[in-house]
């Protein structure tokens, strides 16, 4: 249901509260209250994708991590599979730049658009 549709209802057209003659029932201001509340919603949007970049952000560094303390732990014992997780984890570290550059970016932008 949108708000243009409330207009529609013959129950609200001939109700005694006189619902016609409220503001909100005006065109602009209904597009306006729409346009707010989208703005409101962007907002939030916002904060959420910003918790998400963190944790993005922090996955990424964990993974790192780890992947390399294995390939450290492997190379006395293992050094062929050492050497294959060493390969993977450059792969992967080139990977996970061009990801962390994009997200430092978007903060960026966000710091921009804040001030």
């Amino acid at each position: 249901l949108t708000y243009a549709a409330l207009g529609e209802f013959n129950l609200l057209k001939h109700s005694w509260y006189d619902i016609l003659a409220k503001l909100w029932m005006n065109p602009t201001h209904r597009e306006m209250a729409i346009k707010h509340f989208k703005v409101v919603q962007a907002k939030e949007e916002i904060i959420w994708l910003n918790v998400k970049i963190c944790h993005l952000k922090t996955w990424v560094n964990k993974e790192d991590s780890l992947i390399k303390g294995v390939a450290l732990r492997l190379e006395m014992a293992e050094p062929v599979l050492a050497a294959e997780i060493w390969a993977r984890h450059r792969q992967q570290h080139r990977i996970n730049d061009v990801y962390c550059s994009q997200l430092t970016c978007i903060d960026t932008f966000h710091d921009d658009f804040n001030d």
